[in-house]
């Protein structure tokens, strides 16, 4: 981040980076690729001054990079490593490879999401420019590892030379993270028993005939399945029962019950639900990743997810129940699961799976 500046705009902070003398054709087209890319994993574009001296100005994310401030925490070090491999491998989809990947290049968001700048060497993606960055998340897979705790070492170190000698593309690398996430093999403490074929088809026939339940991946210039709309205005952060949910500014009244909320995971966008309902986060299984619960409010219905779709994918709830005079949901955060409490018009109950 050395050459930055930060300047406001209106009530806007912008991050400025101004051109050199001799690198103007550089910074035009770092401009013009981040122009064309839209993540929240990597710094966004604003505009593009060449009047005195060339300036790109970005949305500013933050001033700490992982060069200074790495995470340290196991459950940071995971999900910030993932969230960058996840945003290179989306990047490589795209047909960039990114091509100066670095802990200073690897920006600490304010919700210590990192998010990544330093795109002014990329280049085409190919099998020689992505393996060069796959190399170079190896390096910060070790670089990060350093200042993590002691247990996670071994893991991080066996992922950055699987990264390094078995030819692992950037989604792979992700899924070997996601491996290593603290408390991933307590999903077996809690098998649920088979639901009967009278019960399944229920559930079924709720999460086919209620769209709202469907959580899919919300890729860039794509209409949120399975809802037909014009995409999204840029995501911005609120709270929702004490956990950060990314969500969107509706366009107009007259559309803003079938907008869903969109809610940021490994870098990634996913859409659930519409405005009117309520989306909260937590750990319902006990594998230490939080997924989606949604109080659907036109109907009542009440779902949880316990896994997030693949990338291009969608999935459908794993609990669904109903409460009529439901008006609220709420986290209730334990040693090694969430509870989900449902607010009623009259009391509390928690969701069933839980009681």
């Amino acid at each position: 981040m050395t050459g930055i500046t930060v300047t406001r705009a209106g009530e806007r902070l912008l991050a400025v980076k101004r051109a050199s003398p001799g690198e103007e054709d550089r910074r035009r087209r770092e401009a013009t690729l981040l122009q064309r890319l839209d993540h929240p994993g990597v710094v966004q574009f604003v505009d593009l001054f060449e009047d005195p001296e060339l300036e790109l100005r970005l949305d500013y994310a933050g001033t700490d990079t992982w060069a200074r401030t790495p995470p340290t925490t196991a459950a940071a070090v995971i999900e910030g490593l993932a969230a960058v491999t996840s945003t290179v491998a989306d990047l490589h989809e795209m047909g960039t490879a990114h091509g100066s990947l670095a802990p200073d290049h690897v920006i600490v968001g304010p919700d210590r999401r990192p998010v990544l700048c330093g795109l002014a060497d990329a280049a085409s993606a190919d099998e020689g420019t992505r393996a060069e960055d796959v190399a170079a998340l190896a390096d910060l897979i070790d670089t990060v590892a350093a200042a993590g705790p002691d247990d996670l070492r071994t893991g991080l170190a066996s992922a950055a030379a699987g990264a390094r000698d078995n030819g692992l593309s950037a989604r792979q690398l992700t899924a070997e993270l996601n491996r290593l996430r603290p408390g991933r093999a307590a999903r077996v403490l809690r098998p649920r028993p088979r639901p009967s074929p009278r019960t399944a088809a229920a559930v079924a026939l709720a999460s086919v005939a209620i769209g709202a339940l469907t959580l899919a991946l919300w890729p860039r210039g794509a209409a949120p399945a399975p809802v037909e709309l014009a995409p999204a205005a840029p995501a911005t952060s609120t709270s929702v029962a004490g956990q950060d949910v990314a969500t969107t500014a509706p366009p107009s009244d007259a559309v803003r019950a079938a907008e869903p909320t969109v809610l940021v995971h490994e870098g990634r966008r996913f859409a659930l639900g519409s405005a009117d309902d309520e989306v909260v986060m937590g750990d319902w299984d006990c594998d230490g990743e939080p997924t989606p619960a949604v109080l659907v409010r036109a109907t009542g219905e009440i779902a949880r997810f316990g896994q997030w779709p693949e990338p291009g994918g969608s999935v459908f709830a794993d609990d669904i129940t109903t409460v009529p005079d439901a008006v609220a949901l709420a986290v209730i955060a334990g040693e090694t699961c969430d509870r989900l409490r449902i607010i009623r018009s009259a009391g509390s109950s928690f969701f069933p799976e839980d009681s």
